[in-house]
């Protein structure tokens, strides 16, 4: 895929027959036409149709997971009609490098200053985010995983592990700390050490807008997830494994808010397929995005848009997808409550939406989030997932299952087990206190 301005352009090709699509974000209908090149191939007009417009009712889209030089990635979000992005200027594979001076730090991009850079007044990029992605430990090869800080100030001179170690520049920046890769090794080390500063990406980096490629993943799905297979599957088994991971999160007392992020520029992924909606009802100011995305004020989604809100005495949510909606769920506390579509209605545009309402009374502590099916093509899945709402009750805290509890212990157990040798003593010490932390978790029934 490439990225192209609203002109005229050309495509030099050999002759044959080719497949042209033509997208912008999430908002549009795609355009998909067969072309077969000749001598004589004619000229075409390209008129994309807007199916909504998430803007008119407050909503701003993000991308905080980018890997593309700052140049270019100005042409490409607009491209895709994204809000904010955050590039990872600041990159590390080693944990004897800081982030200022990361082997994959880029050169040109890390001397620009501490300032937002606005394409106009609702496409913005902040040029100051970190990624700790660590392949090598102590000079060995030992992957453990990925960690972001997204919105500081300045450069983080300091490597990982240990983690801890990063949350005073965090805190005194107002950065936001954020989780990708939740397979692999350390991922869950973080929640129990970094708490409700973490952010979680429930749309990744593994999800592309190319055919499904990650197929294995590194840590096999516990029972309790019900996966045909714990560690091969399909994309949808790999969306349902972020997902589920992130659900038995909360159940056990983190309340993280959710994020999305892609890796474009280096995976085969425009920015923003995986984006998080922030509602910003009194208009687009950064500083306002930022602060919602770290309240939860927000869903995320690769194609469907979702929109919860609380009222008194009810949940009420709207759906609205560019095709028809497959399903809709309610998920409270991580068990799934699945909701007839057959309501949905074809608007006179050629999209689909259905609302619903639920009531929001609950005997004990819940969290209530919504998620929507949409299978544009088939194996294909797209989906949106909204920011948990919490309903608290004074006296009967919300406990994770004993099966969720030992999944948390399991994790970190086997992680302490295969780096003991390899980390620092800092580092052995903070996989430990993760470790005392999930085992003191009370369980529910």
């Amino acid at each position: 895929h490439t990225s192209i301005s609203a002109h005229r352009f050309k495509l030099r090709l050999p002759p044959g027959k080719y497949t042209l699509t033509v997208e912008r974000g999430k908002e549009y209908f795609p355009w998909t036409q067969q072309l077969v090149v000749g001598k004589d191939t004619p000229e075409l007009q390209i008129r994309l149709k807007r199916w909504v417009n998430m803007a008119e009712q407050g909503w701003y889209s993000g991308d905080t997971h980018v890997h593309m030089k700052i140049d270019r990635l100005k042409h490409a979000m607009q491209s895709e009609d994204l809000n904010v992005a955050l590039p990872m200027v600041y990159w590390t594979t080693r944990d004897d490098r800081n982030a200022k001076l990361g082997d994959r730090t880029d050169p040109d991009d890390s001397r620009l200053p501490s300032e937002l850079i606005g394409l106009d007044g609702s496409h913005v990029i902040w040029p100051k985010n970190t990624e700790w992605e660590i392949f090598s430990v102590q000079g060995k090869s030992h992957t453990l995983g990925a960690l972001f800080a997204l919105n500081h100030q300045t450069p983080f001179e300091v490597g990982i592990p240990p983690v801890k170690q990063v949350l005073a520049q965090a805190d005194r920046e107002n950065a936001i700390l954020d989780l990708d890769k939740h397979d692999w090794p350390f991922a869950m080390v973080l929640p129990s050490l970094l708490g409700n500063r973490l952010t979680y990406e429930l749309a990744n980096n593994h999800m592309w807008r190319t055919e499904f490629a990650f197929t294995k993943w590194n840590t096999p799905a516990p029972d309790w997830m019900q996966r045909s297979d714990p560690q091969v599957g399909t994309e949808k088994d790999w969306i349902e494994f972020v997902h589920r991971t992130y659900w038995c999160l909360l159940n056990s007392g983190y309340r993280l808010q959710p994020s999305a992020g892609t890796a474009s520029g280096v995976h085969p992924v425009p920015v923003g397929y995986g984006r998080v909606y922030v509602h910003l009802p009194q208009g687009f100011h950064y500083r306002d995005w930022i602060e919602g995305l770290r309240q939860g004020r927000s869903f995320v989604s690769t194609g469907p848009m979702l929109m919860m809100h609380r009222q008194e005495g009810s949940i009420q949510v709207e759906a609205h997808a560019d095709g028809p909606i497959a399903s809709l769920e309610w998920i409270v506390n991580g068990k799934i409550e699945r909701i007839s579509v057959d309501g949905q209605i074809r608007k006179p545009d050629g999209s689909w939406s259905i609302r619903v309402e639920r009531s929001s009374g609950f005997d004990t502590t819940a969290w209530v989030a919504v998620r929507v099916w949409q299978e544009p093509s088939p194996g294909r899945w797209r989906f949106a997932h909204t920011a948990p709402i919490w309903f608290d009750v004074p006296g009967k805290p919300l406990s994770p299952t004993l099966e969720e509890k030992q999944f948390l212990i399991d994790r970190v157990q086997n992680e302490l087990d295969r780096s003991r040798d390899v980390l620092s003593p800092e580092g052995v010490a903070e996989y430990q206190e993760s470790l005392d932390r999930y085992r003191k978790l009370d369980t529910g029934p």
